[in-house]
């Protein structure tokens, strides 16, 4: 079963691949970890993992009210208060607890992760979440944030 998932995995990392290659400016590598570049690419992959029963978390790291205003469908918002002024560290604890309670923790867990589109805040959280048994490599930061989302689904917006 583990060699399933492992091949899964491998499956998934080639499709990433071949979603760069076909879309130009799909998804580049920053920092260790994957920027998404286009709302549509995070949606297809976030379907790959469903479809592959691969573990995969989205998580939204804005402030509480930007997240009940709108957020992706199926993301969670796990910590009070604007993560600007918090502890990296005990942000990324947060979704190892959260990946803990909810059967998702693992090596080969995908951490998206969606913000209100600032590309140092999500190069940040990305590496900490690396430290609390995360790859780096799983780890997929949307660029431009929620406010990309909004523009390519203004329909599919869950409150």
């Amino acid at each position: 079963m583990k060699k399933i998932k492992f091949l899964l995995l491998t499956m998934l990392i080639a499709m990433v691949g071949v979603f760069a290659s076909c879309s130009k400016d799909s998804k580049t590598k920053q920092e260790g970890h994957n920027q998404i570049r286009t709302a549509r690419a995070l949606d297809s992959l976030v379907n790959l993992c469903q479809t592959k029963n691969l573990k995969y978390v989205i998580v939204d790291d804005r402030s509480k009210s930007q997240y009940d205003a709108g957020h992706v469908p199926g993301s969670v918002w796990l910590m009070e208060g604007n993560v600007y002024n918090m502890d990296n560290n005990e942000y990324a604890k947060a979704v190892k607890t959260y990946c803990d309670e909810h059967n998702l923790a693992g090596f080969n867990t995908i951490v998206f992760l969606v913000s209100d589109g600032s590309y140092a805040l999500t190069t940040t959280m990305a590496g900490s979440i690396s430290t609390y048994g995360f790859k780096k490599s799983h780890t997929y930061a949307l660029m431009g944030g929620f406010p990309a989302w909004e523009k390519e689904y203004p329909t599919r917006i869950e409150k």
